[in-house]
């Protein structure tokens, strides 16, 4: 593979930087965006209503509202772990990775 091949296909400089901090930071930065998220901006907050509303009708709202909580607390999750992603290599991924009944 020629060098720039090599280097499109490489993260960018601010990815590759922040995916070098600590897991403990980046699940910090992940809480924070959960707060963010369910406290202040309210992302995509109707929508999610309206489709925990179809799948639980019988929920009541204190534990729809523990449910869209813990829903952004594994997006934010989700998109720390693809950050940290970028900066492991094979064998820290078949470390991190189990693959069960592939069959």
């Amino acid at each position: 593979m020629s060098s720039d091949a090599a280097k499109a296909r490489r993260p960018s400089i601010w990815l590759r930087l922040v995916s070098r901090l600590p897991e403990s930071w980046l699940y910090g930065f992940a809480s924070f965006l959960t707060w963010l998220a369910f406290r202040v901006v309210h992302y995509r907050d109707d929508v999610i209503r309206e489709n925990l509303s179809h799948a639980f009708p019988d929920l009541d709202e204190p534990a729809r509202r523990a449910l869209i909580q813990r829903f952004y607390a594994g997006y934010a999750d989700v998109l720390v772990e693809l950050f940290m992603a970028t900066a492991l290599d094979a064998d820290a991924v078949r470390q991190r990775v189990s693959i069960r009944n592939l069959d």
